[in-house]
């Protein structure tokens, strides 16, 4: 199987360790050097998919944890000489990486756990049928033939395969209906079957003898959605719908730019004479205050979560903040100085991330000048005048989700899977007029900062 070839190209070039590898990091800092860093599962994320789409990418990492998983049950040393930073228990470890790429991988297409695992065993088994490209080292010892080998497996694969993936579930389902050894159980039958005769009380030739009646539809995610505009290539066809879908998660948090500013000027004006050094943590800065104690703990809150989501794409930006400022997340126990904007040091942060949300809102307002033919250059708002209606706003449960229903038809066969088709078009269409017209750009030129006096940087 092609699970046990790239188990095998991955212990031997674990058993070369001066080789280079091309190491993946959660936190996109990635660095030329022997090993395969994983990090937590609990914190594995998606924010770099190496310019493939997520369905096809996520497959294949989750394949390469197999393959991993499987090489430990030969050289098991080999494999935990791979990952960095090591590990005790390398199949406890990597059992929890599948896991996690399990639930990425259901969420991406919008599939129950059943319909999840029956795709990678239709890909494992696809993946014998690979045709070795020429050119490419077996052995996938250099970044480039790694490089070669991800896109070969995504295009000539993956992406095929989940351009056809309701058919192949089709089929996949016919086969386990008729297998012998699970159609006499009850449950497989009234899931996969067609055989609604328990339901004695209704006529026979009922519409709502069909197993599609009873069965649960998968919920909707715009990770599904994003799934099905890719599946229909309508990519181009489409472009803010799919570049909002692509970046939807770090869209959302726009919202909070003025919630972020008005804590910003806050804490600049607390400390604009301060002849002191900011020293504390956050949360001693918290415990310090009397009447807006509960204001600045709701506001501190948001620039904390907010940095934490967004972390990764701010310190990628063109705002360069050193690493010992951004490698890792932010919290009560942070110092202070994290939260006031400055030019240089921790305050870069603070700084950064208003600069890199401000970007959000403008490439969206751009893009819809671009598609509409509009031009919004002339209404232009400064971030030290940044109000909540300035801002593109809306929310995922109660706005976005429902708009994406409303365009969403169902039909019913019998004998056949529940058909669910979106209007597209009309989707993109209603994202502009409810959450994207008529906003202003926003000017980056006021972003408020905090200078530090003379006395602080020398003190007596």
């Amino acid at each position: 199987m092609c699970v046990q070839i790239i188990s095998h190209a991955l212990l031997t070039s674990a058993a070369f360790p001066c080789r280079e590898a091309d190491v993946w990091s959660v936190d996109r800092r990635d660095r030329t050097k022997p090993g395969h860093i994983l990090g937590d599962p609990e914190q594995g994320n998606n924010t770099d998919t190496k310019n493939m789409s997520l369905s096809p990418f996520t497959l294949i990492r989750l394949v390469t944890h197999l393959a991993m998983l499987l090489g430990t049950s030969e050289k098991s040393q080999f494999v935990q000489r791979i990952i960095q930073p090591p590990v005790e228990d390398v199949c406890m470890f990597l059992s929890l990486h599948i896991i996690k790429d399990l639930d990425q991988l259901s969420q991406a297409l919008g599939r129950g756990a059943d319909d999840t695992v029956t795709t990678v065993h239709l890909v494992i088994r696809s993946l014998q049928d690979l045709v070795q490209p020429t050119g490419i080292d077996p052995n996938l010892t250099t970044k480039a033939s790694r490089n070669s080998w991800e896109t070969t497996v995504a295009a000539d694969i993956m992406t095929p395969l989940l351009r056809d993936l309701d058919r192949l579930l089709q089929e996949a389902k016919g086969s386990i209906r008729t297998d012998s050894r699970v159609s006499s159980n009850f449950i497989m039958r009234a899931n996969f079957g067609d055989d609604c005769t328990f339901l004695t009380s209704l006529p026979q030739g009922s519409q709502v003898h069909s197993s599609a009646v009873w069965s649960c539809r998968e919920r909707l995610s715009l990770l599904s959605l994003k799934h099905i505009v890719e599946q229909n290539d309508q990519k181009e066809e489409l472009p803010l719908l799919w570049r909002f879908l692509q970046k939807e998660k770090e869209f959302w948090q726009i919202k909070l730019l003025p919630d972020i500013v008005i804590l910003q000027k806050r804490l600049v004006r607390m400390f604009q004479n301060a002849t002191d050094q900011i020293v504390g943590s956050v949360g001693e800065f918290i415990e310090k205050q009397t009447e807006m104690k509960t204001w600045y703990e709701k506001h501190i809150n948001i620039f904390l979560k907010t940095w934490n989501l967004l972390r990764v794409s701010v310190t990628s930006s063109e705002l360069k903040i050193p690493d010992e400022f951004c490698s890792q997340d932010l919290n009560l126990d942070s110092d202070l100085q994290y939260l006031l904007p400055r030019r240089q040091g921790p305050g870069l942060c603070a700084t950064g991330l208003v600069s890199y949300l401000v970007a959000l809102h403008n490439e969206l307002v751009n893009a819809v000048d671009s598609l509409i033919g509009e031009d919004s250059s002339s209404y232009r708002v400064s971030v030290a005048e940044l109000r909540e209606q300035h801002v593109i706003s809306y929310e995922l449960e109660k706005d976005l989700l429902p708009l994406v229903l409303s365009n969403c038809q169902y039909s019913l066969e019998r004998g056949h899977e529940t058909i669910t088709q979106y209007d597209l078009p009309m989707i993109q269409q209603q994202i502009i007029t409810r959450f994207l017209q008529g906003k202003p750009l926003i000017t980056r030129t006021t972003i408020i900062t905090h200078r530090v006096t003379l006395d602080a940087l020398c003190p007596h």
